[in-house]
């Protein structure tokens, strides 16, 4: 994992954009203690086919009571 300060990162942001792109772990200290990371987090499936079979062979069940009324209390909140 790279650690590196605030400081440090400000002219590097390129080179640890691309380092944790490649997989690496990259952590940024601040100066108040907390760390953040980078990570890379990929794109929405937009416009891609849905993928059959994905969870063939695992069991599916719904609650009897899936597609009863709700009660007032899940729409009025509690008023106690």
């Amino acid at each position: 994992m790279h650690h590196i300060s605030v400081n440090e990162a400000e002219g590097q942001l390129a080179e640890l954009v691309k380092l944790a792109s490649q997989g690496e772990e990259v952590a940024i200290r601040c100066a108040n203690g907390s760390v953040i990371k980078l990570i890379v987090e990929k794109p929405p499936m937009v416009g891609q086919p849905r993928r059959f079979g994905w969870y063939d062979g695992q069991p599916f069940t719904t609650s009897e009571d899936f597609d009863d009324a709700l009660p007032d209390h899940f729409w009025l909140g509690d008023s106690e």
